[in-house]
Formats: C-alpha cells, structure tokens, sequence
C-alpha cells in the first residue's frame, strides 16, 4: 500500500495562504446546480461563495479559510495530500 501511495501524484499548496477558490470543470445545468455543489463541498468547511459560469460550464467554490480549499483540492483531485499545515 506504502509503494502504491509512493506513486500517486501529490499537490503542493500555493505559497499565498489567501488562495481559497476551487475551480470545478464540467459544470451544466440543469445537471449541476449551485445546491448539488454547496452540498458537495460544504463536508469540507464552510463556503463563502459559489459562482457559476454558464457560458464556461464551470465554477468557482470559494471557501472562508486556506485549509479547507487544501483538503478539498486534495480529495477532489485524489492526490496524495502533502500539505504539512493542515
């Protein structure tokens, strides 16, 4: 399991701590709405906003603190989490 683990790629957190926004691709209404994401990412900490972008099929989950963008990022992304301050 070790080695496995070993293999799976990881993520660095940003240098700027006030770096709080997830980017999620593929997002199409009426498939995805604004509810089904604050009910997704709300296990990760409290949202300080979501926004849309129609036209783009994306959006942005904005979180109030660091740390829950960097678990989320780590679990959505499933990589190896490498975040020493968490």
């Amino acid at each position: 399991m070790m080695k496995r683990a070993s293999k799976m790629p990881s993520i660095e957190p940003p240098a700027d701590k006030s770096i709080t926004s997830l980017f999620i691709g593929g997002v199409e209404d009426p498939f995805v709405t604004k509810q089904d994401l604050q009910d997704y990412f709300y296990q990760f900490g409290e949202i300080r906003v979501i926004n849309i972008l129609t036209k783009q099929k994306a959006a942005f989950v904005h979180f109030t603190r660091w740390v829950n963008f960097a678990i989320s990022s780590c679990v959505l992304y499933q990589c190896a989490c490498a975040f020493s301050e968490i």
